[in-house]
């Protein structure tokens, strides 16, 4: 055991595991026995290659360490996790490597490249023992949810399963659960056009899709965002694992740091209505999305002191509401509609008439069958 020689004491959300890897000094990968953690199968590999440069070449040793159960899990499979590697030396500190991953069916292992001498694996020469090379894992789920164990009971208990935060993505999985929820919603999802021509990788090449979902049978594409949102909606329903927003988000343009910053939810809502609505435009059920979710208002603003009055209809998808000093929905209601004096610098203009004081009132004229709320803290 060599846990006595670990930096810092191991918290009680992580995992320590002591393991070995014997050393074939003819091959160029050397693998651990499997252990489990989380309810999933894990392993740590040591690869070795040679990295030619222009006037030397480097001997590299990676270790990384592998989730070997990822073929058994579900595509919508998607889990991260910090670990730190320790490869232990006879006489010296062990060498420490931290990582923070999160594993999935495109990303299964993960780990480090560092140069050590070839000799450096040769039996006493302070790292290898006994035809060993000893190593410590210390891991650590970091999601939300262990999607193997804990994401499977609760679809057993509840139908229902969860989605993965991202980095600062939260407000995104609240929107996608309510819409998901809505079974109209979900069928015109479903039924939304596949555009054969888009069944591309990259490089122009047909490939096989990575879903399940019968849209993308024949080959995965650049993501479109009806049908990324076809297929986390799939695996909301049938997955018994915590689902990913990834390849949604990659659909909006957005790269790794950008999940990691707070986009406006009802701008986020227009670009994915927005989208839905125009791949909708051909179809026999062409405008259901507006009929579910849009409603209409008009605003009127009306002179006090001179007769002139302005009547302005508006369309919505969602309503913004402040919750902040609110004790309901009713009373936040009552705020949007509640009629607003333009006085003083904010006083209204008329066009040749300058500015005089004026009342504008806002009145719904429509409601839609589902009307989308969103709270503003």
């Amino acid at each position: 055991m060599h846990n006595e020689e670990l930096l810092d004491e191991p918290t009680n959300e992580q995992i320590v595991v002591d393991l070995t890897i014997k050393i074939d000094p003819n091959s160029d990968r050397n693998e651990s026995e499997n252990f489990e953690a989380y309810g999933l199968s894990w392993s740590v590999l040591l690869v070795h290659k040679i990295e030619k440069g222009y006037y030397q070449q480097a001997e590299l040793q990676g270790i990384f360490l592998v989730l070997k159960s990822i073929d058994e899990l579900g595509e919508g499979f998607s889990q991260n996790f910090k670990f730190q590697i320790f490869i232990h030396q006879e006489k010296s500190e062990p060498v420490e490597i931290k990582i923070n991953h999160t594993f999935n069916k495109q990303a299964s292992d993960q780990g480090s490249w560092y140069k050590l001498k070839p000799q450096c694996l040769k039996e006493g020469n302070g790292f290898v023992k006994d035809g060993k090379l000893y190593v410590t894992i210390v891991l650590e789920n970091t999601s939300a949810l262990n999607s193997n164990s804990y994401g499977s009971t609760i679809r057993k208990e509840t139908g229902m399963i969860g989605i993965i935060n991202q980095g600062e993505t939260s407000y995104l999985n609240s929107l996608l659960q309510s819409l998901f929820h809505i079974p109209l919603f979900r069928w015109c999802v479903y039924h939304l056009p596949i555009d054969a021509d888009d069944i591309f990788d990259q490089d122009g090449r047909s490939s096989s899709a990575h879903s399940n979902i019968p849209a993308t049978v024949g080959g995965q594409k650049k993501p479109i965002i009806s049908e990324a949102l076809q297929r986390l909606f799939y695996d909301l329903q049938t997955s018994q694992d915590s689902v990913s927003t990834k390849e949604l988000t990659h659909s909006f343009g957005w790269n790794s740091n950008d999940a990691f910053k707070q986009h406006d939810l009802q701008e986020t809502n227009r670009l994915l209505l927005d989208s839905l609505i125009q791949k909708q435009m051909h179809t026999s059920f062409r405008g259901c999305f507006n009929h579910l979710l849009e409603g209409r208002s008009v605003s009127i603003i009306r002179c006090e002191d001179i007769k002139y009055e302005t009547v302005t209809e508006h369309s919505f998808l969602d309503l913004q509401l402040p919750v902040k000093e609110h004790p309901d929905l009713q009373s936040s209601i009552d705020q949007y509609v509640e009629p607003d004096v333009l006085e003083g610098d904010n006083a209204y203009t008329v066009e040749g008439r300058g500015k005089h004081r004026a009342v504008r009132s806002t009145y719904f004229v429509h409601l839609p069958p589902v009307l989308h709320i969103q709270l503003m803290r």
